[in-house]
C-alpha cells in the first residue's frame, strides 16, 4: 500500500466519522488541553455528555470551521470569535443559528420582550437575553428550576422592581409543574407500551407529550400567565391517566387474588 492509498484510507475514515468531526475530535480531546486550555478541555469533556452530542451535532454546525480538517488552520476556517459579527454564536447571530433545530422555541421567543430589547441592542458586550443567557449549550439539564431562577436573578433582582422580580420563582413554579408532568408522562407511556397499548392509549399518549412541548416551547414567549394555566391543565390530565392506571391495577390484583384463593380451595 502506497502513501497516497493511506491517505486516500484516512480521508474516508474521517469523512465517516459523526460528531465533532475526526478533525475537531483527535485535538480537543488530547488531555494536553487541561494545562495548556483548560476552558476549551472542559468544554470538550461537557459535550461529551450533552444534548448536542446525543442529537449527533459537529462543532461546526454552531462554531463554523472545516470538521474534516486534519490541521488547526484548515479547521478553524471560518471560526470567528463570539464579538464578531460574522460569528454563528454572535448574539445577533444566535437566533438564526438555534432556530436551524428549536424552530418552535424562536418562534415563541420572537413575540418576547426579551426579543424586542434585543432588537435595540447596539452593543456586542452588553445587550439583552438571547438563547445562551438562558441556556448553556451543553448544559444536560437546562429545565432545573433552580438553574432558571438563578439566571433570571441576574436581571429580574429583589432591588430591580421595575425588572418584575418575581419572573424567576414564576418560572421555576412553572417548570416544577413541567417535570412533574414529564415525569408522569415517562412512567405512563412505559407502563401502556408494556401493555401493548390498549385500545386508544397510544394517541392519547401522543397527544399528552405533543402538548408537554408546546408548552415547553411556549415557555420561550414569557406569557406566564397563560402558561402557567396550560402546564396545570397538563399536569391535571395526566394524574386523571395515572389514577385510571391505578384503579385497573387494583382491580387486576384484586382479580388475580381471588383466583389464587378461589384455587388454594379447590386444592
Amino acid at each position: 500500500m502506497n502513501s497516497t492509498q493511506i491517505k486516500l484510507i484516512v480521508i474516508l475514515l474521517i469523512g465517516s466519522t459523526t460528531g465533532w468531526g475526526a478533525g475537531c475530535d483527535n485535538c480537543h480531546k488530547d488531555p494536553k488541553y487541561f494545562v495548556e486550555d483548560e476552558k476549551v478541555f472542559n468544554y470538550y469533556q461537557e459535550w461529551l455528555q450533552s444534548p448536542h452530542k446525543q442529537a449527533d451535532l459537529s462543532c461546526s454546525d454552531c462554531h463554523g470551521g472545516n470538521p474534516q480538517a486534519t490541521d488547526m488552520k484548515t479547521g478553524h476556517e471560518g471560526i470567528f470569535t463570539v464579538t464578531d459579527p460574522r460569528s454563528k454564536v454572535n448574539f445577533r447571530n444566535l437566533l438564526e443559528t438555534c432556530g436551524r433545530c428549536h424552530e418552535s422555541q424562536v418562534k415563541q421567543f420572537v413575540q418576547s420582550d426579551h426579543y424586542k430589547s434585543l432588537a435595540k441592542s447596539e452593543t456586542t458586550s452588553v445587550h439583552a437575553p438571547v438563547c445562551t443567557t438562558c441556556h448553556h449549550s451543553m448544559n444536560r439539564r437546562q429545565d432545573y428550576k433552580v438553574i432558571v431562577d438563578h439566571k433570571c436573578r441576574f436581571c429580574h433582582y429583589e432591588d430591580n422592581p421595575g425588572e418584575l422580580p418575581t419572573i424567576g420563582r414564576e418560572i421555576a413554579s412553572i417548570l416544577n409543574q413541567l417535570n412533574i408532568s414529564r415525569g408522569y408522562l415517562n412512567w405512563t407511556k412505559l407502563y401502556y407500551k408494556s401493555k401493548d397499548w390498549p385500545e386508544n392509549s397510544k394517541t392519547e399518549m401522543d397527544r399528552l407529550n405533543a402538548e408537554y412541548h408546546e408548552i415547553v416551547a411556549g415557555l420561550h414567549s414569557f406569557r406566564l400567565r397563560t402558561t402557567e394555566q396550560s402546564s396545570i391543565k397538563l399536569l391535571t390530565a395526566l394524574k386523571r391517566v395515572f389514577a385510571k392506571i391505578s384503579a385497573e391495577e387494583d382491580v387486576e390484583e384484586n382479580a388475580n387474588g381471588n383466583k389464587d384463593k378461589k384455587s388454594g380451595v379447590s386444592q
